[in-house]
């Protein structure tokens, strides 16, 4: 036996309104979606970008630092060198005075005569005499 069902005019519009509320719930839906898709993609892209011009920034700063450093240490390095060598000629120079004094006291010491300079007279005074 076949029952017929009876669609009366209320149905349909009822039906019709309930498709109309859902086509535009699924429509409201993926054009948020859609929405939040491209603001969290534009997001993910500013985030990228700003990362990048941090890491730059930081590359950037570090390099700069390291430079730094490194000028700043082979000027000290240069400087202590400097030093290293007018102390070395200036205790050279020395030791040669020394040694020039030295042997003019010990020929003075020998031959019985007075030093004849006050720079002779230090020469023995530094050896003892």
């Amino acid at each position: 036996m076949v029952v017929h069902e009876v669609v009366e005019y209320g149905d349909v519009a009822e039906g019709a309104l309930a498709f109309t509320f859902a086509l535009a719930f699924t429509f409201t839906f993926a054009f948020t979606f859609a929405f939040a898709f491209a603001f969290a993609f534009a997001f993910a892209l500013a985030l990228a970008f700003t990362l990048t011009f941090a890491l730059t920034f930081a590359f950037a700063l570090a390099f700069t630092f390291t430079f730094t450093l490194a000028f700043t240490f082979g000027a000290g390095v240069s400087a202590l060198r400097a030093c290293r060598r007018r102390r070395q000629r200036d205790g050279d120079s020395a030791a040669k005075q020394d040694r020039r004094l030295t042997h003019h006291a010990d020929l003075a010491r020998v031959s019985g005569a007075a030093p004849r300079s006050r720079w002779q007279r230090r020469g023995e005074s530094r050896q003892g005499g």
